[in-house]
């Protein structure tokens, strides 16, 4: 049985792996020796999968990237994740998925709305001065008219006050 083993992995196995192998004296002997060769020590196996891991969890899309290169970058630490046994659930990978697109929703709207905000702003002309790039609500003149009759009212009233504070001390 021994020799049928090592006869299929030396057969499965190129030139240099067959040299780090050959002085095996068991089939067993040549699977751990390649086993630590490629998939490395526990040590090493932990390492890697907390760097995954770390990956995972900052993982973000950058902002020259497109959706379909986000996805395949994410999908290949998920995978490297998963030969090292470590598995996510359906439902923590869509909410890390869903969680980039929510952000580049919000940066896609954002940007629509201030292009479109722009454009219909350079269509408009003000009703009260008759200048392109703002609503009447927005005139700029139509705020100093509203400013000084707000200051003449503030006026009047100081001077009601007056009158009133006059009256009460020739009444004492």
């Amino acid at each position: 049985m021994n020799a049928k083993a090592k006869h299929i992995i030396i057969r499965a196995i190129n030139s240099s792996e067959f040299n780090r192998v050959s002085s095996c004296n068991s089939a067993k002997e040549m699977w751990d020796r390649l086993k630590v060769t490629y998939e490395g020590t526990n040590q090493v196996k932990d390492a890697k999968i907390s760097m995954l891991v770390y990956d995972s969890e900052l993982f973000s899309m950058n902002e020259d990237e497109d959706i379909k290169s986000m996805f395949t970058k994410f999908t290949n630490i998920i995978n490297a994740l998963q030969s090292l046994d470590k598995t996510y659930s359906n439902s923590e990978l869509v909410r890390k998925i869903l969680s980039q697109q929510k952000e580049i929703w919000w940066k896609t709207k954002q940007e629509f709305h201030q292009e479109g905000e722009s454009s219909k702003k350079e269509e408009v002309v003000c009703y009260e001065c008759n200048k392109p790039g703002h609503y009447k609500s927005d005139c700029p003149q139509l705020k100093k008219k509203e400013f000084t009759k707000k200051k003449k009212a503030m006026v009047a009233t100081w001077d009601d006050c007056d009158e009133s504070s006059s009256d009460e001390d020739t009444r004492e």
